[in-house]
Parts: C-alpha cells; sequence; structure tokens
C-alpha cells in the first residue's frame, strides 16, 4: 500500500461514528453515538421559532463546533412541548447564545453516549 491509501484509510476510521441510535426523552427523540451526545433545550410557548446557537468553548474539545436550531412545538405524552433539538455533537464544553431573556451565554457540557437537556420552561 502506498502512503496515501493509508492516509486515507486512517482518515476513514477516525471520522466514522458506531452506534448511532436515537434516544427519547419526554417523548422527543434525539441521535447520539458511541463518540457524540445530544442536547434538548426545554422552552416555553413564546419561545416557538426563536433561534438558539451553541459554540464549542476555547480550549475545549469541541472549540470550532458550532450548531444552530430553532424551538419547535412537539405533541408528545399528552402534551405540547417546545424544544430545540441539538443531535450527534462533539463531546466537549458550549456556549449556548440567544436572544431569549435570561438565556444568553449558558455553559452546557456534552458528552459521547448522552443526551444532555436545559429547562428553559
Amino acid at each position: 500500500m502506498n502512503y496515501y491509501t493509508n492516509t486515507q484509510r486512517q482518515l476513514q476510521t477516525q471520522s466514522s461514528e458506531t452506534g448511532i441510535r436515537s434516544v427519547r426523552i419526554r417523548g422527543v427523540a434525539v441521535s447520539i453515538s458511541n463518540q457524540r451526545g445530544g442536547l434538548l433545550i426545554w422552552g416555553k410557548p413564546e419561545h416557538k421559532g426563536k433561534s438558539v446557537t451553541i459554540e464549542g468553548r476555547y480550549g475545549e474539545g469541541a472549540y470550532g463546533h458550532t450548531a444552530n436550531q430553532s424551538f419547535i412545538e412537539f405533541t408528545g405524552n399528552d402534551r405540547r412541548q417546545y424544544v430545540a433539538i441539538f443531535q450527534r455533537l462533539t463531546p466537549g464544553s458550549y456556549t449556548v447564545k440567544s436572544y431569549i431573556s435570561g438565556h444568553s451565554y449558558e455553559s452546557v457540557t456534552i458528552s459521547s453516549e448522552y443526551a444532555s437537556q436545559l429547562d428553559w420552561s
């Protein structure tokens, strides 16, 4: 094998995820894997359609990773819920940014194989 083939194979091995699955929390599905986690942010009815951004914090494993989601309405478990769903995030510490009063710059830690939650309701 030549150098290019070995390097390409190493990159494919390093970037592949294993154990990808969905877990349900309060009826809402979020995708996680053996290498990545998820985040659910529970909100109020007035949060519907509002955007939330998460950014990996400097010096952390998630640094440079950014994701955006909006709150959606979800009916499950015989009740209406409002949730922003972040799926298969790189583990590490993130800063959560939004224009929602009282929740401008919160911190959250994402772990592989686990779905973290924030309650803004």
